[in-house]
Parts: C-alpha cells; structure tokens; sequence
C-alpha cells in the first residue's frame, strides 16, 4: 500500500491518494478524496488511515506500506514498535486521528513500514491531486482503468 497527499497551502485544500497492488506488482485498489482544511502532515496521516480501512473492509491483512512523508513513516514505525499514541502525537490538531491510527494499525497482521522517496510515490502523487480536483473514487482497479481520466494514472503504473 502506497499512500500520499496534495496540498494547495498548509493548511489549506487537500487531496489525498492511495494505491494497493499485489505481491506481483498488479495495481488492485486505488483510492482518492478531497480533504478539508488540514496541515500537511494531517492529510499524509489522513491518506494513510484511509487506506488502513480499505485495507481492513477488503481483507488485505499483509501490507507493505510505502509513503514519501518521513514524519509519518517515522510515526507509525513508533506506534507498530509498541509506543502509546499519547508518546507520537505531537500536535494537538492529530491527536484523534494519530488514536484512531493506533487502534486501526492493530488490525493489520503483517506490516513492512518504509520510506520511499517521491519518485518512488507517482502512482499515489497523481491520485492525490485528482483527490484535490475531482474528489472520491475507492475502487478495485480493472473495473475503472480502461476510462479515460485514468490514462495518466495507467501510464504512470505500467
């Protein structure tokens, strides 16, 4: 699961994004939405806690989460290596969501929590700033990828 987020301002309107493929590399879910005012750090928790519940509503229990925002990254490695959400959040503007984050992260099986750099992050970078334009799409890939708002995001994927 790749995750990431847009942001015209901080705060100001924001998009988010995800992506799951399987272990193969196959693109499965991807996932987009508009956000409200929020900080950066906000939305990048906001994209991944999203996902975190897709993740859960489809059945996908063994994740590899990528995302390009070290902060967060840094976070969830802290509360997966057993530390209290009161001992991560930082900023009285996520404590609920960093809570609701910790609860969440206990119902994924398997986790690989790692950094990637932007390049590494197109596929979501893209469904972020449509989350920021167009506003909501959680769907299973195939059925959406041949429309034609999707011909960026598949050349970017393949």
């Amino acid at each position: 699961m790749n995750f990431d987020k847009a942001s015209k301002g901080n705060p100001g309107p924001v998009g988010l994004g995800g992506i799951f493929r399987e272990n193969t590399g196959h693109t499965r879910w991807v996932y987009t939405d508009k956000g409200g005012l929020m900080t950066n750090n906000e939305e990048e928790m906001m994209a991944i806690y999203q996902g975190f519940k897709i993740a859960i509503r489809n059945g996908y229990r063994n994740l590899e989460i990528e995302g390009d925002s070290q902060i967060i990254i840094e976070v969830l490695r802290k509360m997966d290596n057993g530390k209290d959400w009161e001992q991560v959040a930082k900023s009285w503007r996520m404590v609920g969501l960093i809570q609701d984050m910790a609860n969440t992260l206990k119902c994924i099986d398997y986790k690989i929590i790692s950094h990637v750099k932007r390049e590494g992050n197109k596929a979501t970078d893209f469904l972020a700033n449509w989350g920021c334009q167009e506003g909501k799409v959680d769907s299973i890939w195939p059925t959406i990828m041949n429309k034609p708002e999707w011909e960026t995001l598949n050349q970017i994927i393949i």
